[in-house]
This record gives structure tokens, C-alpha cells and sequence, in this order.
């Protein structure tokens, strides 16, 4: 396997594919995303992400008799919108295949991809040499193919900033890890083709377009929805908009036996085991929590010329409340303690209140 190397600015300069992004990214798929539609000219935060002023909370609850563990688990929370690749796509006018291609087809897949825009190739994150993992796989990875050259090796592009940045693999290292076996996470031949050509002019109005799309979000985020759907799996409960954070904070409640749970000595295999899926939730919380602050960052930079908060302190501004509450949800989900859990619903009600403040600020603007 190839030495890991970090990308340098001399790499960026061979490489008419590589960019470098302004943002740190909070997953890999965000990452990538980002750094192939930089190559066309889009700012993915500042464009697409912060193009949508969202929040959702949602939970399914699996029968009609409250089972604690059962309800809190299936809980989750994100300001996504209606999604990067209908967001992306809508933005640039272009499409975003979601694909499984056969692994003799992929090779050349990749290479078709390079040319009309870019691509986000799912792997078993054991396929990844710098993390020099023989296990199983703990979760499904992307990364961004960034050129191949004339013996078969390939450059990848980590969509994490702090991880591995930009580094060699051979093809047959990289069918292994696009085609595992087993596959425990169904990433075999996943390939997500970013088809971006813009237009001089509309990379132009790519600013105008991401304005209004940002309120028409902000406007519907204001408003505000929710419902609940009864199903075979149980009855599905969503809360849109501005509303979101104090639904979020209530169903959190719920966890906070968490903290008296690892605090005991030896708790059994069941206590064990709500310990494990409730800091695995807490682990999800905190990579939401971290692309809410991403986009509403991304947000700030496209309406900074309206001026909407510019007299907004610092410490209220969306993106550091939403950051606050991000670190919150790590120190939580980490130790399991009762004042990092009251901390962290402390931070996640002062988020949702500043979130809903600067909203209605920019559709006063918008």
C-alpha cells in the first residue's frame, strides 16, 4: 500500500481537479460534495448548504405503548433541507446520480465522471490505508476521485480536512475497498456522479440563486410544520422550522438516565447495552450539530452584505450557538455525565431561540 502523504500546494497545482475548500467539513460525503463543486465554481457552504435554512427533529415511535429505550433511539435531528444533491443539483442546473455500477464498469465510470464534473465513491472505511484497519469495517466512507494515472494508480481526496487530505491508491486497492466482502454497510459499487457544467452566466447569478432559495427556506422555517404518520413500523413524527430545537430538547430528556447508568458499577448486559446505543446517539447528535453550524456559517458569508446581523454579538451569531452545542453534545457523548448532559440542553435551547432570532432578521432583509 502507498505511503499517506498530506496535499500540499504543489499537489494542488498538478492537480486540475483538487481544490482547496474554505470550510472545514463535518463528514466525508460533505467534504467531497464540496470539493467537486468547487472545481465548477461553487462555494458548497456559502451556495448550497447555506442556501436552506432548515431544521427538523424526527422520531419514530415503534408502538403504542411508551418503551423508553426503544423511543429515544429512534431520534433524529438535522438542517439539511431538502437534502445536498437536490440542493447542488437545482443550483448549478445540473444532476446527481445515485448509482451501483459492476466492479469490471467502475474503472471507467470514474474516469467519465472526471470530465463532467466529479464523484463520490462509497468504500468500507477499513479500505482506507491510513486508517491501517484489518478489522471488519465500522462505517461506510467517501471519498473523491481525483485523476488516475498512466499505471492504474489513483488519487483520492478525503472529504475530512483533519484526516488524510490527498493520497495514492492502486485500482486493484481501490475495487477492494469499493467491492468488500463482507459487506456489512451495502457500499459495493456506490457511486454518486455529480454531472456540474455551468454556464459563465449562471456561475454569475450563483449568489442571486442561493439568495432565493434561502428565503423561501427562511420563510417556511418561520412557519413551520410537523406531523405524524402511523405506519407498520410505528408511528413517524416529524417538527419543522423554528420550532425544531424545543422538540429536540424535550425528546433528549429521556436520556438522562444515561448518566446514572455509567456512573454505577457493574451494570449488566442489558444497562450495558442502552449505555452503548445511547452514546451512539449522542455520537449522531454531534455530527448533526456540527453540519447545522457548517451551513449556517455558509449562510452568514452569502447575506453578510445585507447586513442582517451584523449587530447580532458574536456569541449569538447561528453558526458559534450551533457550534456551542456541538461541543456539548462531544463532551456528552464522551463521558456520560450529569452536567455535561444538562449543558448541552442548556446550549441546544439557546441555540434554537438565536437560530429562530437571526431568521426572522433575514427575512425581514431577503
Amino acid at each position: 500500500m502507498n505511503e499517506v502523504g498530506e496535499v500540499t500546494e504543489a499537489d494542488m497545482a498538478v492537480s486540475p481537479q483538487s481544490v482547496r475548500l474554505p470550510e472545514h467539513a463535518p463528514h466525508c460525503e460533505i467534504g467531497c460534495a464540496a470539493n467537486v463543486a468547487k472545481r465548477v465554481g461553487v462555494d458548497f457552504p456559502r451556495h448550497v448548504a447555506g442556501s436552506q435554512w432548515a431544521l427538523r427533529t424526527f422520531v419514530r415511535e415503534p408502538g403504542d405503548i411508551p418503551q423508553p429505550m426503544l423511543d429515544r433511539t429512534h431520534l433524529t435531528f438535522g438542517a439539511h433541507g431538502e437534502g445536498w444533491p437536490t440542493a447542488l443539483a437545482r443550483i448549478t442546473d445540473g444532476t446527481v446520480h445515485d448509482r451501483r455500477v459492476p466492479r469490471d464498469e467502475l474503472p471507467e465510470v470514474l474516469r467519465d465522471d472526471l470530465t463532467r464534473g466529479g464523484s463520490l465513491l462509497f468504500l468500507e472505511d477499513r479500505g482506507c490505508p491510513w486508517l491501517h484497519s484489518a478489522g471488519p469495517g465500522l462505517l461506510p466512507h467517501t471519498v473523491t476521485p481525483d485523476g488516475v494515472d498512466a499505471a492504474g494508480v489513483w488519487q483520492l481526496i478525503e472529504g475530512h480536512s483533519w484526516w488524510a487530505g490527498r493520497y495514492p491508491m492502486p485500482e486493484a486497492d481501490l475495487l477492494a475497498a469499493a467491492y468488500p466482502d463482507p459487506d456489512p454497510h451495502h457500499v459495493a459499487g456506490r457511486v454518486l456522479s455529480l454531472r456540474l457544467a455551468l454556464t459563465p452566466e449562471r456561475r454569475a447569478d450563483l449568489d442571486a440563486l442561493a439568495l432565493e432559495r434561502l428565503r423561501d427556506s427562511v420563510r417556511a422555517y418561520l412557519v413551520g410544520d410537523g406531523g405524524r404518520i402511523d405506519t407498520p413500523a410505528g408511528t413517524l413524527v416529524w417538527t419543522d422550522g423554528r420550532t425544531a430545537a424545543a422538540e429536540l430538547v424535550e425528546r433528549l430528556r429521556g436520556w438522562e438516565y444515561l448518566c446514572a447508568l455509567a456512573a454505577a458499577d457493574g451494570a449488566g448486559v442489558e444497562q450495558g447495552i442502552d449505555i452503548a446505543v445511547g452514546r451512539y446517539l449522542f455520537l449522531g447528535l454531534a455530527d448533526e450539530l456540527a453540519y447545522t453550524s457548517y451551513a449556517r456559517a455558509g449562510t452568514r458569508r452569502l447575506t453578510r452584505h445585507l447586513g442582517a446581523l451584523a449587530d447580532v454579538g458574536d456569541e449569538h451569531l447561528p453558526d458559534v450557538v450551533w457550534q456551542r452545542a456541538w461541543r456539548s453534545a462531544q463532551r456528552f457523548y464522551r463521558s456520560l455525565r450529569g452536567e455535561h448532559f444538562d449543558a448541552l440542553l442548556r446550549d441546544l435551547d439557546a441555540a434554537g431561540a438565536a437560530d429562530a432570532a437571526c431568521a426572522r432578521r433575514l427575512a425581514d432583509v431577503l
